[in-house]
């Protein structure tokens, strides 16, 4: 019995350990109170990346706009109207899942696989784009919005190493299962 105990209270102390470094999410059956509170405190971390989300993709909405000057002569294609528009996308998604739980849609797998396949549009086209601005010393990217240009060539950087540590981890993975 002792031991049946003892397992019980190693589960309970590992379970509320997960819980209270917020890496879990999932409520726990123990009590309505703390499910109650992990809860809130899950909904507070989603509406944090949300909210930084929705200021990023505003601060590069801003930062394209500031290129359409005529005066700036800088590459104006396909990645930059889609850079502008998905970002656009992205910030209503973002006021709308502040407001609603899309997980609980019937479409939300459809709005998860469009943003998976968009987002990685997305990389290519923030890799590509503005690393053309700066070869082609764009004085509206490089001069005038100076430091939002140097944070997206650095940034870039990080999403495509990201994707493609992701994307081993995914296989690396997959290869473990199969083994």
């Amino acid at each position: 019995m002792s031991s049946t105990k003892s397992s019980s209270s190693r589960s309970s102390q590992s379970s509320s350990s997960r819980s209270s470094s917020g890496s879990n999410c999932r409520p726990s059956s123990h009590s309505h109170s703390h499910s109650h509170s992990l809860t809130s405190k899950c909904k507070e971390h989603m509406d944090t990346h949300i909210l930084v989300g929705i200021l990023y993709n505003l601060l590069i909405i801003l930062y394209l706009i500031n290129l359409e000057n005529e005066a700036c002569n800088c590459v104006m294609d396909w990645r930059h109207n889609y850079l502008k528009y998905f970002s656009c996308a992205l910030v209503i998604l973002g006021i709308i899942g502040l407001f609603t739980d899309i997980n609980k849609s019937a479409i939300a797998f459809l709005i998860k696989l469009l943003l998976c396949v968009g987002s990685i549009v997305n990389i290519y086209c923030l890799f590509t784009y503005i690393g053309d601005l700066d070869v082609t010393n764009c004085s509206c990217a490089r001069d005038k919005q100076r430091t939002m240009h140097y944070f997206l060539y650095i940034w870039r950087w990080v999403l495509v190493i990201s994707l493609v540590v992701g994307v081993i981890c995914a296989v690396v993975g997959s290869c473990d299962h199969k083994h």
